[in-house]
């Protein structure tokens, strides 16, 4: 039997939250069937569609997978996942790695890579799209010939061969964009940041402020693919991607990320 360590010690919003989920839970899963190929995995219960769909993507067979409501369990041998590699809200590399490895392999990019994808917040809670006028946005892409759209009702499997299919991808900085990890070396990938995005990511009070006090405190450094507005450039750097960030106000500035966007644009099309 293996028991990531989500199972037992994870608030429930990172485990509905599909980025958290990729990021964060779905490594643990590989690292154990890595380890103990043939053990049962205890998930919490129930289990979702979107999270038994990715493990499928990633060679974990549904027959192993077991929905854990807490209670005790006999078994022969126990592997417990004790810790996460999590140091003051960063997580490890190498488990990201080996999902990207996995995914690699699956062949629905086959099509080749020219697509340009804006990934829209419509779908998040109304208190963290970040941006004001995303609409002016959303068009601003548009007419850049993005496809705009938005992840929570795309398959899973759709996912995948849209971004693997991207040549650029692009959105406000979110759970959305997580998906570069199926996206190929060489990828743009356009993040913009907003003044509140930038506040919250600050937050005094939590784990995510550790990026900005530049010192150790009791809860240790946060790690560079921690929750931090330098993640993706990290994340992105780890994929053989190359990021470019456009840090503006709440209301995006629509004639200077024009003149942003081409320029980014530009190099792309002259690389």
């Amino acid at each position: 039997m293996a028991v990531p360590k989500f199972t037992y010690d994870c608030p429930s919003r990172k485990l509905l939250n599909f980025g958290h989920w990729l990021l964060d839970c779905a490594p643990q899963v590989v690292v154990l069937s890595t380890i103990a190929p043939d053990a049962l995995v205890l998930l919490p219960q129930p289990i979702k569609k979107f999270q038994e769909a990715t493990l499928s993507l990633l060679g974990i067979d549904r027959r192993r997978l077991v929905a854990w409501d807490g209670s005790p369990v006999d078994c022969g041998r126990l592997l417990a996942f004790e810790h996460d590699g999590r140091t003051g809200g960063g997580r490890p590399l190498s488990p990201l790695m080996e999902v990207r490895r996995r995914v690699a392999a699956w062949p629905g990019g086959s099509l080749g890579r020219t697509r340009r994808v804006y990934v829209s917040r419509r779908d998040a809670n109304a208190r963290r799209r970040w941006v004001t006028n995303e609409d002016d946005v959303e068009a601003l892409f548009r007419s850049r010939g993005f496809d705009v759209m938005t992840m929570a009702d795309c398959p899973l499997d759709e996912q995948v061969r849209i971004f693997q299919q991207s040549r650029i991808v692009a959105g406000i900085s979110g759970s959305g964009l997580t998906d570069v990890l199926f996206s190929a070396p060489g990828t743009d990938v356009i993040v913009l940041l907003s003044d509140a995005l930038i506040r919250w990511y600050a937050d005094g009070a939590g784990g995510r402020s550790l990026w900005a006090q530049g010192s150790r405190t009791l809860r240790g450094e946060l790690a560079p693919l921690g929750d931090s507005p330098r993640f993706y450039a990290h994340l992105t750097a780890a994929f053989e991607q190359r990021c470019h960030s456009f840090l503006a106000g709440d209301r995006m500035p629509v004639d200077r990320l024009t003149g942003f966007l081409d320029e980014v644009l530009a190099t792309v099309d002259g690389a």
